[in-house]
């Protein structure tokens, strides 16, 4: 039940950010990509129950890599990323903002590849650690 709900937030996230996207600043479409992800990641792992969370550990950023797939393709395949590029970048005598053009490039789908499923790992291997550790009792 809670792997359910967990893909329906996704798709609903995914759908969101995919319709407003135009009307979204950078450090908002940032959240929405990336910190997002891993917070209902966090979540869903932790209501899970222990026998669970091996199979959680690898299948919520499995979800979350899908959610930015698809994301990334309806939004470079339709124009909307463009636009969004075109909108968001700018330069001037004190700072910069560039927003890469190909959110499909190899370097891109590594970073997100890594990111949710290396913090995944960890958040495993520390909850693994910490329960451990929690039987045991110091003289």
């Amino acid at each position: 039940m809670l792997i359910l709900l967990i893909t329906l937030i996704y798709l609903l996230t995914t759908l969101a950010t995919i319709f407003l996207l135009p009307h979204m600043s950078v450090p908002i479409l940032l959240f929405s990509l990336y910190v997002l992800p891993l917070i209902i990641n966090f979540i869903g792992y932790k209501l899970k129950q222990l026998k669970c969370k091996t199979f959680l550990t690898f299948l919520l950023p499995t979800m979350s890599l899908l959610g930015y797939l698809v994301f990334a393709y309806v939004t470079v395949k339709s124009g909307t990323w463009t636009n969004f590029v075109n909108i968001n970048t700018f330069s001037n005598s004190d700072m910069s903002v560039k927003v890469g053009m190909n959110l499909l490039s190899v370097s891109q789908l590594v970073f997100v590849t890594l990111l949710f499923y290396v913090v995944s790992l960890t958040t495993h291997f520390i909850n693994k650690k910490i329960s451990v550790n929690k039987g045991a009792k110091y003289a």
